[in-house]
């Protein structure tokens, strides 16, 4: 499908900075060193939005993961050890289909341990990339988003993919609608492929851990500004925990 329709939308407007951070922490005695460390920030800014950009969908240029920001990840990714450990940073509102696909399957192939840490936030298509982690820290106060399918649709905003498949019975003659129609079944099943490859990668023992976080987080049965808390992801069975370091809040905007 044309990824400038299917967008992992975060909730409100977004823009700011974001950036890619590796750098590498000295050895103290007793520790092991952690080399790779990872940074991904989009921090939420509400703003107004003008004519222009609700009529072309411009909003989002700047302000979300897109293609090149992934293509920068993996080349760095690259670079890295398959068996070397990876911290990953995310503050982040989503962003492209194909851009958090290209991130996702770089990732599912690391056999190091990987470690993410959400300060903050981490809504949509940054949801599918904390859930790679073996290991995954949140803020006392942070949150995570829901990850089904949202689409960009000029003068009326993001629509989930879900209601747009569930008012295909709908009778109409119009051939953008069946278009749209055909796109959200294309998007709702890509994101399912790509949420029970990034689930296998640590849950693999666990089946009943897969269909849970499939249920709750991907199937839509929930408005896409709704959000989970570290206790509720516990419950589901993820391997989260509360407490992140300081420093960690200083990576982010």
């Amino acid at each position: 499908m044309n990824s400038n329709y299917a967008y992992f939308a975060g909730v409100g407007a977004a823009i700011g900075l974001f950036g890619i951070l590796f750098c590498q922490r000295k050895k103290t005695k007793g520790e092991e060193i952690k080399k790779n460390l990872i940074v991904i920030d989009f921090p939420i800014k509400n703003r107004s939005e003008g004519l222009l950009s609700k009529l072309f969908g411009s909003s989002q240029n700047n302000t979300t993961i897109r293609t090149s920001f992934a293509i920068k990840i993996n080349d760095r990714l690259r670079n890295i050890d398959l068996n070397e450990p990876i911290d990953i940073v995310i503050n982040t509102t989503g962003g492209e289909l194909t851009a958090i696909e290209m991130i996702c399957k770089t990732l599912i192939k690391h056999k190091g341990k990987i470690t993410a840490y959400i300060p903050k936030y981490c809504f949509s298509g940054g949801t599918y990339i904390a859930l790679l982690a073996d290991e995954i820290f949140m803020g006392r106060n942070a949150y995570i988003g829901p990850t089904d399918p949202q689409f960009n649709i000029p003068l009326i905003g993001r629509i989930p993919a879900n209601a747009i498949i569930h008012s295909d019975h709908i009778e109409s003659s119009s051939k953008m609608t069946a278009i749209m129609s055909y796109m959200a079944n294309q998007a709702r099943h890509r994101c399912d492929s790509l949420m029970k490859e990034i689930m296998l990668r640590v849950y693999s023992n666990s089946p009943d851990v897969i269909a849970k976080i499939m249920d709750e987080l991907s199937s839509g049965k929930y408005e896409h500004s709704h959000i989970f808390t570290c206790d509720e992801l516990q419950e589901y069975g993820l391997n989260v925990k509360k407490g992140v370091p300081e420093q960690i809040f200083n990576m982010v905007s």
